[in-house]
């Protein structure tokens, strides 16, 4: 054993513990790095797939349906004016279009799709939000989604079931179809 230089007595640790505990942490970034990158790829294909679908330019019908105010977009849903695959995709397109300028959307939700189709085959609205689009956070579990709070160790698990906030807006009639942006451990 040493002493410092208050005479306080200190054991010095082995060199190879440094080096393995340096060796471990370089490996666990590569790792993180690879799992990073995978998903940078996975993503911009999925965005590359979707801006060719979804685009305000030069379609009026889509830029007609964000145009509507919100009592307007309530009511064209409930009476049955406007549906909600017609409205989601109005909203996938405008997302797209912010996300080219912000970066905002982490994910788009898969099963939005089927859930919109699902309102329409219904015979009456189902709620107050029917058919309503509308975004998720990050930090927010939506059932086969991953919910990372801006960690990439938390990519590639996804949550079981989701969120109790995210069910009851469901059950109100809305339609989560992308998870937003959080700061990295949601400190601002």
């Amino acid at each position: 054993r040493d002493r410092d230089v208050t005479g306080v007595q200190t054991c010095a640790l082995p060199i190879w513990t440094n080096f393995t505990t340096s060796f471990v942490l370089f490996q666990e970034r590569r790792r993180l790095k690879k799992i990073l990158a995978k998903k940078h790829h996975e993503r911009a294909l999925e965005l590359a797939r979707l801006q060719s679908l979804y685009k305000l330019e030069g379609n009026s019908a889509l830029q007609d349906i964000l145009a509507l105010s919100w009592a307007e977009l309530v009511q064209g849903l409930q009476s049955r004016r406007l549906t909600a695959v017609q409205v989601l995709e109005a909203h996938i397109a405008k997302a797209l279009d912010v996300n080219a300028t912000f970066n905002s959307v982490t994910d788009f939700i898969p099963q939005a799709h089927e859930w919109a189709r699902e309102l329409d085959a219904l015979p009456a609205a189902k709620g107050p939000l029917h058919g309503i689009p509308i975004c998720i956070k990050d930090d927010t579990n939506v059932e086969g989604m991953d919910a990372t709070h801006g960690f990439v160790k938390r990519l590639y698990k996804p949550a079981k079931e989701s969120a109790v906030i995210v069910k009851i807006l469901q059950d109100l009639g809305a339609v989560p179809f992308c998870k937003t942006n959080v700061p990295q451990t949601l400190f601002t």
